[in-house]
C-alpha cells in the first residue's frame, strides 16, 4: 500500500516536471490506472482487522485517503489543463501535507497489524507451553499411577508367597502329629511329604518318597 501510494505521488511530480504533451498523456494514463490502493483493498483489510487499535488505524487511513484523493486528482486536472503554476501551488499547499498524513496513517495500520500479529504469536506460544505442561503432568500422573499399581501387585504377590510358605510350615508341623498315615502329593503327581505313620505302613522313608 505504501509503495503504490508513493508511485502515485511520484507520477504527480513527473507530470508537473514535464513539458512534453505526449509524455504528459502517458503519465496521465498511468496515473488513472493506479486506483487508490487503500480503497481497492479496503474490504480485505477490514476482514483482517480484529483489534480495536487496528480498526482505529484503518479508519484514520481511510479518512486521510479521502482527503488526499481529491487533492491529487485536482492537481492532475490542472496539469492536463496546462495550468502548472496553480497545480504546483495546490500540491505544495495541500497535496504534500495530505500525502504525509496518509503515509503516517498507513504506517499506523502496519504497526497495529504487527502488534496484533506479535500478540497472537505470544498467545499461541503460551497455549503451546500450557499444552506441553499439561501433557507432562498427565504423563507424570500415569507414571506415578503405574508405579503405585506395580508396587501394589508386588506386595500382594509377596503376601501370597508368605501365606503359602506359612501354610506349608504348618502342614509340615501338623502331619507328623496325625495318628493316621498321611501322604501329600503335588498337583502333577510326585510325593511332597509323608508322615511317620505312613512311613511305617509303607516301609518307605520320607527322603525316599519325595519326587
Amino acid at each position: 500500500l505504501v509503495n503504490a501510494s508513493q508511485q502515485r505521488q511520484e507520477l504527480l511530480y513527473r507530470l508537473l516536471a514535464t513539458n512534453e504533451g505526449a509524455e504528459r498523456d502517458t503519465l496521465f494514463k498511468k496515473y488513472a490506472t493506479l486506483v487508490e490502493p487503500l480503497f481497492a483493498t479496503h474490504d480485505r483489510l477490514d476482514e483482517l482487522t480484529s483489534t480495536g487499535s487496528e480498526r482505529a488505524a484503518l479508519k484514520q487511513a481511510l479518512h486521510s485517503a479521502t482527503q488526499l484523493g481529491p487533492v491529487r486528482d485536482r492537481v492532475v486536472q490542472l496539469v492536463m489543463q496546462k495550468n502548472v503554476p496553480l497545480a504546483s501551488e495546490l500540491l505544495l499547499r495541500d497535496g504534500v501535507r495530505a500525502h504525509d498524513e496518509f503515509q503516517s496513517s498507513l504506517s499506523l495500520v502496519i504497526d497495529s497489524k504487527r502488534a496484533a500479529t506479535l500478540g497472537a504469536i505470544s498467545q499461541a506460544g503460551s497455549a503451546m507451553r500450557n499444552a506441553l505442561l499439561l501433557v507432562a503432568a498427565v504423563g507424570m500422573l500415569v507414571l506415578v499411577a503405574g508405579a503405585w499399581i506395580a508396587s501394589l501387585v508386588i506386595r500382594r504377590i509377596g503376601r501370597s508367597e508368605t501365606e503359602l510358605h506359612r501354610a506349608k510350615e504348618i502342614a509340615e508341623v501338623t502331619l507328623p502329629s496325625i495318628a493316621d498315615g498321611v501322604i501329600t502329593l503335588a498337583d502333577d503327581g510326585p510325593v511332597e511329604s509323608i508322615n511317620t505313620v505312613a512311613e511305617e505302613y509303607t516301609g518307605w522313608e520320607s527322603e525316599e518318597t519325595r519326587g
